[in-house]
């Protein structure tokens, strides 16, 4: 059992950008709408990468092809650093834990 918040999640995130022109990248595109000041990205814990990216070089200054799971968890404001970092784990402890109806989570 981990014991030092954040930790657990630490071994999960990777510093892998989302390939911007792979088939699940554009396929994602076509599905989700992203409106003005708002940055998305969609993490898969399975393959351990970002698989989509759009809009962070407006809201943070990376571009899209260079933004990781692990910047945007490096880019927590330190009041909230311990918060956000429990909160992860027992998410991620969750999703690793439950086996069934995950979806309604």
């Amino acid at each position: 059992m981990i014991t030092n918040i954040g930790e657990y999640l630490k071994y999960f995130i990777t510093d892998i950008p989302a390939e911007l022109n792979s088939h699940e990248f554009l396929k994602i595109k076509k599905t989700i709408t992203k409106f003005p000041d708002e940055g998305i990205f969609v993490y898969s814990l399975k393959e351990g990468r970002m698989i989509y990216a759009e809009g962070w070089e407006e809201i943070i200054g990376y571009k899209d092809h260079e933004i990781t799971l692990r910047t945007l968890v490096s880019l927590t404001l330190p009041a909230y650093t311990e918060f956000l970092s429990e909160l992860r784990d027992k998410c991620l402890m969750l999703i690793h834990t439950t086996t069934e109806n995950l979806e309604a989570f």
